[in-house]
């Protein structure tokens, strides 16, 4: 944080040499500052709109606490840290850094082809009802299954619980004594009704979840570095209204997706792409040399090297080394194998991105005033991140003892969640959602009508109860807000939720325990480090103010008419308005 820091010492210093900077803008001649500029930092201008719609900008947990000339001095105290920042970054030779060039390019291509994606691809992508209601039958996203469900971390652990399954073991058994997934042992394995999309989520292959038989145990599938085993149950209706947005987006990234290859293809005819063999033979012979090329296995001359070429251009061993090098499926040698692997590979992460990136210099899309601006406002936060990165983050340390006492000082921050026994009823309409508030109101209790009516398939069975605790609170954000703020045994409802409209009953609650030191210490250094970065980087700004202040003239006249007290008045309590 740049504001706010009166009480800090730093401030002192800034304080009192932003008053001397002041003070010799006052003093010196009118001409020294144009009208309308507020500083100057060598030949560089900082207008006062600029300042203004910076303030303006600010969030307002982020806004001085200070009045007057104190607060003026706090924003332009930001906004002069920008540039100072920049000129030590360039003082420093960062902008000159390859690994800062690469990234600014990789984001400047990013940031073009994304703009001729949405700007000047041709055609429309049209997509009828009567195409999403084919996918959602043939996709099979019209049914759900009970899943159920044993994960584990060891392979061999889960070939042996296989095992015992394939002998007779029970099932729930075997979850609640191995399965790491809380819901899955604390449920006999049963983790509750899944369509296609969830199952996808799950690693379930699709054609597992459509065509395997209810009852019967899969064989060990992996699930990241973990492994599981699966079973499903019985199954529901899917209604199609539920699942039409889903179908729709994914219908629409495919057509897209196609209309994009022929733009690229086109291209490609247009610029007259070709590969070149000396530089196809050179990255064939690198392969031989490494199972995974990276960017610093090539000299600077290598990296030069065209492997294609086109009209205006070339694409060379270095950008598709570097293009290459972030697919994980480059670590077992992919990309290197004989000329049909590169065309495949070039195809597939080259091609499109060199392709639409020089259809968009070509449109001019490079040559906006936006983007323009963008590019430069990128380049500098870079070096900023960079210098910092190198100035503060990387030379920090935080010390076992320094975590101890913030976890003691603060203990609030290592509580953890409260958890809650709850009677949810829920539906997908809202009148109805009314109608049965109604009739609990009457005196029919939540339970009953939740057996009856509830849509949250998984606590139909148990007539509407419910445990909540962190899972719930990521996966059901709107209800577990209104369950925090709800008294015990009232009913409240209906909410509006993500599926639907809730009807809930708080039946219990137990208060989160402080966590053990040793379970927490990695959030504690972590909030330590974020602390002391905060401090330490302050201080380096009120060094870095020193440093440039012989290079810094500031108008006090042109800062008070920038931020007048009114303005600040009303930034105070919430309204950035001058009227």
């Amino acid at each position: 944080m740049l504001l706010g820091r009166s009480l800090h010492h730093g401030f002192l210093v800034i304080g009192f040499l932003l008053f001397a900077l002041l003070s010799a803008g006052c003093s010196e001649p009118v001409a020294q500052l144009p009208v309308g500029s507020v500083a100057r930092i060598d030949s560089t201008l900082i207008e006062a709109d600029y300042v203004r719609a910076f303030v303006e900008r600010i969030a307002p947990g982020l806004r001085s606490t200070n009045t007057g000339n104190d607060a003026r001095r706090d924003y332009l105290r930001s906004v002069l840290a920008r540039h100072l920042l920049e000129m030590e970054a360039r003082a420093r030779g960062l902008h000159e850094d390859e690994v800062i060039r690469t990234e600014f390019r990789r984001l400047w291509r990013q940031r073009l082809i994304e703009a001729y994606r949405r700007q000047i691809l041709p055609g429309e992508v049209e997509i009828s009802d009567e195409e999403i209601r084919a996918y959602f039958v043939e996709s099979g996203l019209n049914r759900r299954r009970q899943m159920a469900g044993i994960l584990v971390e060891d392979e061999a652990l889960a070939q042996r619980v296989s095992q015992e399954l394939a002998a007779g073991a029970d099932f729930g058994q075997m979850a609640r004594a191995h399965s790491i997934d809380e819901r899955s042992r604390e449920q006999d394995g049963v983790l509750g009704f899944i369509d296609l999309l969830e199952a996808r989520r799950l690693q379930v292959p699709d054609a597992l979840f459509r065509d395997w038989p209810a009852g019967k145990i899969s064989d060990v599938l992996p699930m990241g570095r973990r492994f599981q085993l699966i079973r499903f149950g019985p199954e529901q209706p899917v209604p199609y209204q539920e699942r039409r947005a889903d179908i729709y987006e994914l219908l629409y990234g495919q057509k897209f997706g196609e209309l994009e290859e022929r733009e690229v293809q086109r291209l490609e005819r247009r610029l007259d792409l070709k590969m070149v063999p000396q530089g196809l033979a050179l990255l064939l012979e690198k392969g031989d040399l490494y199972t995974r090329l990276r960017s610093e296995q090539l000299s600077g001359e290598e990296h030069q090297v065209a492997l294609f070429t086109y009209k205006g251009g070339q694409i060379t061993l270095g950008d598709y080394v570097e293009i290459l090098s972030r697919d994980m499926r480059s670590l077992s040698g992919w990309g290197l194998s004989d000329e049909a692997e590169v065309r495949e590979v070039a195809s597939e992460l080259v091609l499109t991105q060199v392709m639409l990136f020089e259809g968009a210099k070509r449109a001019g899309i490079a040559d906006r005033p936006a983007e323009k601006a963008w590019a430069e406002n990128t380049q500098r936060r870079l070096l900023i991140e960079e210098l910092r990165k190198r100035e503060i983050v990387d030379p920090l340390l935080v010390t076992r003892q320094e975590a101890r006492n913030y976890y003691d000082e603060h203990a609030e921050l290592f509580v953890e969640s409260d958890e809650y026994i709850l009677v949810e009823l829920l539906v997908d309409d809202q009148e109805k959602a009314r109608a049965l508030r109604q009739q609990i109101d009457e005196g029919e209790t939540i339970s009953s009508l939740a057996q009856q009516h509830t849509q949250r398939a998984d606590t139909k069975e148990e007539a509407g109860l419910m445990h909540m605790g962190d899972y719930e609170r990521l996966a059901m954000p709107e209800l577990h807000k209104a369950v925090t703020q709800a008294e015990k045994g009232q009913v409240v409802g209906p909410v509006k939720v993500r599926e639907g409209y809730s009807l809930f009953k708080v039946m219990d609650r137990q208060i989160g325990k402080l966590k053990p030191f040793d379970e927490v210490e990695r959030k504690a250094r972590a909030l330590v480090r974020a602390e002391k970065k905060e401090v330490q980087f302050e201080d380096w700004i009120d060094q870095l103010m020193e440093k440039y202040a012989e290079r810094i003239v500031v108008s006090e006249e042109a800062l008070v008419g920038a931020l007048p007290d009114t303005f600040l008045t009303r930034l105070a309590v919430g309204d950035g308005s001058d009227k």
